[in-house]
């Protein structure tokens, strides 16, 4: 069985404007994961958002 990773970082940043003049700011960090495993000549795909979901994803993949 060979299992691939993919890891996706995507930071964020959101300014409120009013008046002419920066309000506020926002940040934020997204975390995709996708998950790709080849076993007995098959494919199987999933993936995942933020820190955790790595065990569901894996077993999705499996199925």
């Amino acid at each position: 069985m060979t299992k691939e990773t993919y890891t996706l970082i995507k930071d964020e940043v959101s300014v409120k404007v009013s008046a002419s003049a920066p309000e506020s700011l926002r940040t934020k960090r997204i975390k995709r994961t996708g998950l790709r495993i080849y076993r007995d000549g098959c494919l199987g795909i999933s993936g995942y958002l933020g820190e955790t979901g790595a065990e569901d994803a894996l077993k999705r993949a499996e199925a």
